[in-house]
């Protein structure tokens, strides 16, 4: 993950700040500006509930944080995995059933 000066954060946060000054400027200040977020940015993903940013990237992800916060924006995940490991587990314990 780059870091520091012209890293993938400072061009991110960057871009997320000059499309939301172009939605004002144009009127359309009611349009939110987010982005979403590689799975492998947290940690303890299940139960969600548990779920944080792992130290890695969470430099990277605390400018992002704070305009999301600011703009009360969402932060979008693809969370589908979430759903595939509780089908998983409920699957296994279907398995272990006993038949009779």
């Amino acid at each position: 993950m780059p870091r520091g000066p012209g890293g993938a954060g400072t061009v991110l946060i960057q871009a997320m700040q000059n499309i939301d000054r172009a939605l004002s400027a144009a009127g359309l200040s009611n349009i939110k500006v987010s982005t979403t977020t590689f799975m492998g940015a947290f940690t303890d993903t299940y139960p969600p509930s548990r779920g944080r940013f792992s130290a890695e990237y969470l430099n990277f992800l605390q400018p992002v944080i704070g305009f999301l916060v600011n703009k009360r924006s969402p932060l979008l995940g693809e969370y589908l995995h979430l759903f595939r490991l509780k089908e998983r587990r409920r699957l296994s314990t279907i398995r272990s059933v006993p038949t009779e």
